[in-house]
């Protein structure tokens, strides 16, 4: 009897330790699997991150800006053309607010105006665009409207002069990040972004750059072309006759007295 109740005592024994030893062991395990999934990081969707503008690069504190281009060309491709060729689906690019500028291209480095028979030109002279009588910066201008994805695109480009007095205003149906540039440009001009409540985003003494030659690819030629940043989301694209800058003297954040919202309106 004794010896039974002690070979019970001894079973009941053995069990309990089987049982604190399984216990244990379950513990362990569940303190193992909690960092794994404590640790785990959420998924970001990047596709609605993009930004509708950069706060970074605004400029309500700096009215002046360096027209110069930075030494640094732009490799973002835009995707419409010359001469001013808007991106509007474009990539973050390099702000153009001249920081860095180098001296402007002396007349001995430009191109010449009329192509030569090495040349392949894209674009054509456009004529019998709209026009409206504009006042900016004080100066009254005889403005032509591109206010289509086909006219944007044409712009300035095969034109060999830009008569003073003249101006062509681009119009975007809504405020976008911009990127012009100079193809098939035959004259130099000057730029004016403007935002879509009339202010002035961004400007630049823009210089015509070589032509394609018929030894380039349209891709390698347009990856060389420089692109001028509208620098924050902007509606219309103002360009001048060169010099004209200098003589308005304009500012960034400076509004601009016009009926936008009426060209708004037209663009399409």
């Amino acid at each position: 009897m004794i010896t039974g109740m002690t070979t019970w005592h001894r079973t009941q024994r053995a069990s309990i330790s089987v049982h604190r030893a399984t216990s244990i062991v379950a513990l362990a395990l569940m303190t193992l699997a909690v960092p794994a999934h404590a640790h785990t990081s959420p998924l970001v969707s990047l596709a609605s991150a993009t930004p509708t503008s950069h706060p970074s690069q605004e400029t309500s504190q700096n009215t002046t800006q360096d027209t110069k281009k930075p030494t640094a060309p732009e490799t973002d491709k835009p995707t419409s053309n010359a001469p001013s060729a808007p991106a509007d689906n474009s990539k973050p690019a390099t702000e153009k607010d001249g920081t860095s500028a180098t001296t402007a291209k002396t007349a001995a480095e430009k191109p010449p105006t009329v192509p030569t028979d090495d040349n392949i030109v894209e674009a054509h002279a456009q004529k019998d665009l709209p026009t409206q009588r504009v006042v900016l910066f004080g100066e009254s201008f005889d403005a032509e409207l591109c206010l289509d994805q086909a006219t944007r695109a044409n712009g300035m480009g095969a034109r060999d002069r830009f008569p003073a007095g003249t101006a062509m205003i681009f119009v975007h149906p809504r405020p976008i990040m911009l990127n012009y540039w100079m193809k098939d440009c035959f004259i130099d001009m000057d730029m004016i972004f403007v935002d879509g409540q009339g202010r002035v985003a961004a400007f630049y003494e823009a210089t015509r750059e070589p032509l394609r030659t018929k030894s380039e690819t349209v891709e390698r030629y347009e990856s060389r072309l420089y692109r001028y940043s509208s620098r924050r989301p902007a509606q219309f694209v103002i360009e001048v006759p060169p010099g004209s800058l200098k003589r308005m003297k304009p500012a960034l954040g400076q509004q601009i007295q016009l009926d936008w919202a009426s060209l708004a309106k037209r663009a399409k």
